[in-house]
C-alpha cells in the first residue's frame, strides 16, 4: 500500500480497487522507478500500479535472482490481469546491483519500460480476454 498512497493523492482514491488512476501511465512509470531507485536493501523489491485504461496492473522488479551473497540482479517488468496470478514478463536489464541500479536510472530504460508495460499489457489482453 505504501507505493499505491505515493502515487494516487487522497482526493485522487475513493477506494483501494480504484480501476483507473488519474495518473498517466508516464507518470505511474517515473514513481515506481523512483520508489525502486530510492528502496533499500531489505525493502520490497517491486513496485505495482494499475495501468490507466485497462484491468492489467503492471509490477517492476530490481532485485536479486536469489538470496546468495553474490546473486547477479535483474530488472523485469511483468503485467498481469487484475484477479488473475497469471504474470507475462522479461528481463530488461541483469547484471551486478551496480549495473542494475544504474540502468534503470536512465531516461532511456523509463521510455524502454512504458513500452515494455504497453506491450505486455497488450499481450495479457491476447491471452486473458
Amino acid at each position: 500500500m505504501e507505493l499505491f498512497d505515493k502515487l494516487f493523492s487522497k482526493s485522487e482514491k475513493t477506494d483501494q480497487n480504484q480501476e483507473t488512476p488519474k495518473k498517466t501511465l508516464e507518470e505511474l512509470v517515473q514513481a515506481s522507478l523512483d520508489f525502486l531507485i530510492k528502496k533499500k536493501d531489505g525493502e520490497t523489491p517491486a513496485a505495482t500500479f494499475p495501468i490507466p485504461g485497462t484491468r492489467n496492473i503492471a509490477r517492476l522488479y530490481f532485485g536479486p535472482v536469489d538470496k546468495r551473497k553474490d546473486a547477479r540482479w535483474h530488472y523485469t517488468v511483468g503485467v498481469y490481469k487484475k484477479g488473475t496470478n497469471m504474470l507475462v514478463s522479461h528481463y530488461l536489464k541483469s547484471g551486478t546491483k551496480e549495473e542494475v541500479y544504474e540502468y534503470i536510472k536512465t531516461e532511456e530504460n523509463k521510455n524502454q519500460t512504458i513500452t515494455s508495460v504497453k506491450e505486455l499489457s497488450e499481450d495479457v489482453d491476447e491471452r486473458w480476454s
